[in-house]
């Protein structure tokens, strides 16, 4: 007889079969998922998660995107985002970063 799926497999399986059989095509509803997702929703439900289950130390990947990027792209679709985005962003990191040194260095403070 043939191998018992994975409880997760199946379960993606039959979903797709009652979808198909409901006239629906479940590729296209995953794909329009995709295209639709917020930033904030991709680091809540795949990024952060992934980074608990396979960093021991997850603080920073945490406190990173809740400072510094959903504030400013959490409600921005994914497919929204451009490389301006991204550097305007970096820049705003580097910036906060080195004000966080020179006001821990500095005598007195």
């Amino acid at each position: 007889m043939g191998e018992e799926r994975p409880p997760r497999t199946t379960r993606k399986y039959l979903e797709a079969k009652a979808a198909i059989a409901d006239g629906r095509d479940p590729s296209a509803e995953v794909r329009k998922r995709k295209e639709d997702m917020l930033y904030r929703d991709f680091v809540e439900d795949l990024f952060l998660p992934h980074q608990r289950a396979e960093i021991r130390s997850h603080y920073l990947q945490e406190k990173m995107p809740g400072k510094y990027v959903l504030p400013r792209l959490g409600d921005k679709r994914l497919r929204e985002i451009v490389r301006t985005d991204v550097t305007r962003l970096r820049d705003l990191v580097r910036e906060a970063s080195e004000s966080l040194v020179e006001s821990t260095s500095e005598p007195g403070a």
